[in-house]
């Protein structure tokens, strides 16, 4: 972990002792380290940089007139970038030295001969940079939270509550602000320049003005890529660092092992799974091509004799927002440890998405239509939680951001969101925890990387073809090895011509059933940990979190039985749990608190086993668009695409979905003494990604007293599904429905099949 603090005093004269004295106390306090600080200030005192470690070792080469440090990593040396930072005549100049330099980075110089003090980020933003300012002074800093209480010298901070609303709606700022009062978030690829008259904030270089400036990307464009991609490993070579590198089935770490084995890189690999998964299956294909060192993970399967765990979501609240400076949710998994292991390197797959078109990848249309529906639905998915003057003010932020940047497609806008927002506030937050234990290195995030990619239509990294031409100059041999359940997107309708044979040789590895994968205790909100979280939310009722969201829709949520289990619920509630520890301050305590909670494990042991004949159900449909030929075992849908949007359910008994089943259904509808239920089916569609979203209701003698929904996605190749239930002890009976979520084929045919009830206990 590095941590730079720079003061530039706007009058020319001295920094007061009072300053000194706060940032020598209250950064070693604010960063939980007790380390001091290494303090360089100017002959003058009108300028100084304060830095941190827990690293053991200081990266500040400074003299009289010169100070430079930095956060990340680049492919200079530390010592080099601050001889030819004091040679440059102009801090435009520097610019030039800056812009050309890989890595992944924030930096800091002080000029004390030409009285200015200039800092630097990236275009990703992954290593962050601040600032704020006074009467008195402009303070810069990579660490929001020591920025904020430094110049505002409190000891708690002073929240801006409508800025949280980004962050209760994902979990993370995506905006241009903290939650903090009088702080300033830099934009990409900029920098800063203070000197006692002003502050000036420019790009570093044209790179964002080149955006999108190739109509189409040539074999040259390909062959430079390919060479920024290997310069994003520069450092890692040159460390001599030996790496564990992670195979998957996907795209992004088959492009990381084929960089690595192409620079001779000290590594081995490894995949985690049961012999089976097909990610295994692909990782033993890839090491046995490149002839690498290769290792399997097997999951852990010891059993809990208990049949709960113990989380104590307090304290990993506090833990999350003290590493992250309050901008990340607790949802998340991030470092919970203040020593830094020197020994420990991780190579991060991490930013692959910039390669594959961003948000492109989770919207179904390609136009501006899909744009709006990723800003104002998918990323703004409970606005009728938030009190309405709040909502409005991020939904003008949101309007003016894409109003800014009217003249680029809606597709490029979806990869720059990506990038200025998920990677430049979720895993800038997210590194500055792990920047904590280790060394992580993340290739896709390299500055000139990013800025080659930038120049490119996003059109061509949706369709894969950017990432298929850098993996077939770097290891031509794997481009024909098949991913797991996917293919190369510009081939996924199905071969181009004289393809053939390499398309028949990239069918997709599927799995047979669903994975062993481990239960997820966090998605348990409004269940086990449903009690703890009420407490800390309501806890009091002037909290200033009800000035951001409706407090009776917040109750009405938590006494939604409908909700359980649902994980954009899951996480909405983790987000407003965050928020209201972190207004409480409770994050800041000396002594943390804890909140300990005994969560469920789920049921393990099959004890009954029920073949569901769909004869006997009763199935039919509530449109006429979608029919069904119904078998004892086998159940065939078909529908015409309804430009109305309708909701196609095939539903089970007749009746209301809120009523329970009739008597004469009772028998095969029946509960039991049972701790939870699992179906198991296997399903497929025609085409490609059909959606459907499987109901379970469950009822007592009266009335509906549970509705639980979990989405599949189907594709061709036929696949085992799987989803447990946990109705209330009172149910007596139970019914089943499907929605059948309307694609973009003209006509689409699925087939569901030899479903199974398992009771569990």
């Amino acid at each position: 972990m590095h941590v730079f603090l720079g003061v530039q005093s706007k009058r020319n004269v001295e920094i007061s002792q009072d300053l000194l004295q706060n940032i020598s106390n209250r950064g070693s306090i604010v960063l939980g380290i007790d380390t001091p600080p290494k303090l360089w200030k100017s002959e003058k005192s009108n300028i100084i940089v304060s830095y941190w470690t827990n690293e053991g070792i200081h990266q500040m080469p400074n003299e009289r007139d010169f100070a430079f440090t930095l956060s990340g990593y680049t492919s200079s040396n530390i010592q080099d970038m601050y001889k030819r930072l004091k040679d440059s005549s102009t801090y435009k100049q520097s610019n030039m030295m800056i812009s050309n330099i890989n890595g992944l980075y924030a930096g800091i110089f002080a000029n004390s001969k030409k009285n200015y003090l200039q800092a630097w980020n990236t275009v990703t933003r992954v290593e962050p940079l601040y600032w704020a300012e006074d009467d008195q002074y402009t303070y810069i800093s990579n660490r929001a939270l020591l920025l904020h209480l430094i110049s505002t010298n409190r000891e708690t901070p002073n929240y801006k509550l409508e800025n949280l609303v980004p962050f209760l709606h994902n979990g993370y700022y995506n905006s241009d602000f903290t939650p903090y009062e009088n702080v300033n978030v830099l934009p990409p690829n900029s920098t800063i320049i203070t000197t006692p008259e002003k502050t000036v904030i420019e790009d570093i270089d044209d790179a964002l003005g080149k955006q999108y400036s190739l109509e189409q990307p040539t074999e040259q464009f390909y062959d430079d890529i390919t060479q920024d991609f290997i310069n994003s490993f520069k450092v890692i070579n040159e460390n001599h660092t030996p790496i564990n590198a992670a195979i998957t089935g996907g795209k992004d770490s088959r492009l990381i092992v084929a960089a690595l084995k192409y620079i001779n890189a000290d590594f081995k690999t490894y995949t985690f799974g049961y012999d089976e998964n097909p990610d295994v299956i692909v990782g033993k294909k890839i090491s046995d091509l490149l002839q690498l060192e290769h290792s399997v993970t097997t999951p852990a399967t010891k059993e809990n004799q208990s049949g709960f765990v113990v989380q104590d979501i307090l304290s990993r609240t506090t833990n999350i927002l003290s590493f992250t400076d309050g901008m990340l949710t607790a949802y998340e998994n991030v470092s919970s440890r203040y020593t830094f292991d020197a020994d420990k390197v991780i190579l991060g797959g991490h930013g692959g998405e910039h390669l594959r078109g961003g948000y492109n990848r989770v919207v179904r249309e390609h136009n501006r239509k899909g744009l709006e529906t990723l800003i104002f639905r998918k990323l703004n998915l409970f606005n009728e939680l938030i009190n309405k003057e709040n909502q409005d003010t991020y939904e003008e932020q949101l309007n003016q951001w894409l109003q800014k940047r009217s003249h680029y497609s809606p597709v490029d806008l979806m990869t720059r969101y990506f990038i200025e927002y998920r990677t430049g506030r979720w895993s800038a937050a997210a590194r500055t925890g792990f920047n904590y234990n280790y060394h992580l290195y993340q290739p896709f995030f390299d500055s000139n990387l990013n800025k080659s990619l930038l120049k490119i239509p996003s059109e061509f990294l949706i369709n894969d073809e950017v990432i298929y031409n850098i993996l077939l100059r770097l290891a031509p041999e794997l481009v024909d090895v098949p991913f797991n359940s996917d293919r190369w997107k510009f081939e996924k309708d199905g071969p181009l011509a004289g393809q053939e044979k390499q398309w028949e040789r990239r069918t997709p590895i599927t799995a047979k059933q669903q994975s062993k994968g481990s239960f997820n205790w966090r998605r348990t909100t409004l269940s086990d940990m449903k009690q703890a979280m009420m407490e800390e939310i309501f806890s009091n009722a002037s909290s200033d979190i009800f000035n951001i969201v409706n407090r009776n829709e917040v109750e009405a949520l938590f006494n939604n039985q409908s909700k359980i289990n649902n994980k954009e619920i899951d996480v909405f509630v983790w987000n407003l749990y965050t928020a209201s520890v972190l207004l409480s301050n409770k994050w800041l305590a000396k002594n943390k608190p804890s909140r300990k909670v005994e969560i469920d494990l789920p049921a393990t042991k099959t004890v009954l086993e029920k073949d569901i004949n769909f004869h006997d159900f009763k199935i039919n449909t509530n449109t006429k668009n979608l029919k069904v030929k119904v078998g004892k075992s086998k159940l065939i849908a078909k529908y015409n695409h309804s430009s109305t949007g309708q909701n196609l359910y095939i539903q089970t008994m007749g009746g209301k979905f809120t009523t329970p089943p009739h008597k004469k259904y009772k028998s095969i509808t029946t509960l039991g003494d049972y701790k939870e239920y699992k179906i198991d089916f296997m399903g497929s569609s025609k085409k490609s990604n059909q959606k459907i979203i499987l109901f379970f209701m469950a009822y007592d003698e009266n009335k509906r007293i549970y509705n639980q929904s979990v989405t599949f996605n189907l594709t061709n190749q036929p696949k085992n599904f799987s989803y447990q239930f946990k109705p209330p002890k009172e149910a007596t009976n139970f019914k089943f429905a499907i929605k059948v979520v309307q694609n973009k084929e003209k006509k689409e045919k699925l087939k569901i099949e030899n479903m199974v009830l398992s009771y569990l206990i």
